[in-house]
């Protein structure tokens, strides 16, 4: 399935940890620009399924495309976000507006290259390191169920990790003022 939003669940984990400096925007959109060849193709284009899209060279021309064209889309959405927001101004549900090109690059690469590796596990037709022919070790590693359980419980244990973290700074915030 393209666009599939258990790719988004380990990058949950990276935000609880790394916060300011990795952005889930820009790596979602990197998961949607590496689903487009897919989409086309079931949705009838005469393109491969997981054709040059789904290698790692492939990942590496949608990650710069994803922080030449998704920085500055990202971030008007963030503005768009808190702009529409009906909650206070210390919500939880505020963010930061800005990405640094350090961070868009760094989230771009790891939303295009995770992909791949996630995708490797469960494709058989996956040539990850297209053009070099090498034999995809990964596939069926686990089983396809496995890996969605498993990205799934990494997408709510980083949400619960990141809000915990974020209501915990907030409230720090809040009585040092």
């Amino acid at each position: 399935m393209p666009v599939t939003p258990f790719h988004v669940g380990p990058a949950a984990v990276i935000k609880a940890v790394f916060r300011e400096k990795f952005s889930i925007t820009i790596f979602s959109f990197s998961q949607i620009l590496i689903d487009l060849q897919p989409l086309f193709a079931m949705l009838g284009a005469n393109v491969e399924l997981h054709g040059i899209s789904h290698t790692y060279l492939g990942a590496t021309l949608i990650a710069i495309i994803s922080c030449l064209v998704g920085k500055p889309l990202c971030q008007l959405s963030l503005k768009w976000w808190n702009q529409h927001l009906s909650t206070p101004e210390n919500s939880l549900l505020i963010v930061k507006e800005t990405i640094s090109w350090q961070v868009a690059i760094s989230s771009a690469f790891t939303g295009t290259y995770s992909h791949i590796l996630l995708d490797s596990i469960m494709h058989a037709d996956l040539q990850p390191f297209y053009p070099i022919q090498i034999k995809n070790k990964l596939l069926n590693l686990i089983t396809i169920d496995s890996l969605h359980i498993l990205c799934a419980v990494a997408g709510v244990i980083g949400l619960i990790g990141y809000f915990l973290d974020s209501y915990f700074l907030r409230r720090r915030t809040l009585q040092d003022s």
